[in-house]
């Protein structure tokens, strides 16, 4: 956990103790020479959970949870931000993070089928993949740039269908990389073969539109449109609408 040391409260009375108990060694103090502060390098704190703290003024010695937080925390004690300023840049850093987060895509397991991609809020683009496919190998930056791309108009996830083969014959998936589109529990549709970036852009376009379209259902129906996650050798009622074939691809 990165510390930094506030240099209105360091140094104090007494030898700098805390730096002896640094289990990184990377909080240093001059006992020849006890006038001067305490220094350090917190980006090598690691994961100590500021053992330092536990030996010094609180004050003195501060930590954050991460580096980005610390550089705020120190901002402010060094008076170079206000503290209007460095509430901003929290709210702009809490963005941030929530959009990372909204941009990654998902391992979806047979257990977590349902509550991932049935029950999503947003329409749902999944990747039924393996480890030994090399197109699905060469799509994998095409799907993960597509969802910092699309993050917060539509969620990403991938299957892979080694590991979970339950679902994967559940949508007759015959063969690999096959995109799936659902919306509010519904298959829109799905796509075998790899894609471009272009080509995949397209084809999310026609899938907001699609979800634009859609009527909205009433809260119990939509919360029971699918039921559980499919089981293995289960099959949909009906297949899906192949929402881009390959002629149109080239488009």
């Amino acid at each position: 956990m990165p510390v930094v040391v506030d240099p209105e409260r360091c140094p104090c009375d007494n030898p700098c103790y805390p730096s002896k108990v640094c289990p990184y060694d990377v909080l240093h103090f001059d006992f020849a020479n006890p006038t001067q502060r305490a220094t350090l390098n917190p980006e090598l704190c690691g994961e100590c959970k500021g053992i330092c703290t536990n030996f010094c003024d609180p004050r003195a010695l501060r930590f954050a949870p991460t580096m980005a937080e610390l550089q705020l925390l120190e901002a402010q004690m060094l008076g170079t931000m206000t503290a209007d300023q460095v509430a901003a840049e929290r709210k702009r850093l809490k963005e941030e993070a929530e959009r990372e987060k909204q941009a990654a895509v998902v391992e979806v397991t047979t257990a977590s089928f349902e509550q991932e991609v049935l029950k999503a809020d947003l329409p749902v683009a999944v990747d039924f993949w393996a480890p030994w496919c090399g197109p699905c190998k060469s799509f994998a930056p095409v799907f993960a740039q597509a969802a910092r791309e699309y993050a917060g108009k539509v969620k990403f996830c991938k299957v892979n269908t080694d590991a979970e083969v339950a679902i994967a014959q559940s949508f007759r998936i015959q063969s690999i990389p096959t995109l799936y589109f659902f919306h509010k529990g519904k298959a829109l549709g799905a796509i075998p073969g790899a894609m471009s970036a272009a080509q995949l852009r397209t084809t999310l376009e026609q899938v907001l539109r699609a979800a634009a379209a859609a009527p909205p259902e009433p809260p119990a129906a939509a919360a029971n449109a699918q039921g559980p996650a499919p089981a293995a050798g289960s099959r949909p009622s009906s297949s899906p609408t192949i929402l881009l074939d390959r002629g149109q691809r080239g488009q």
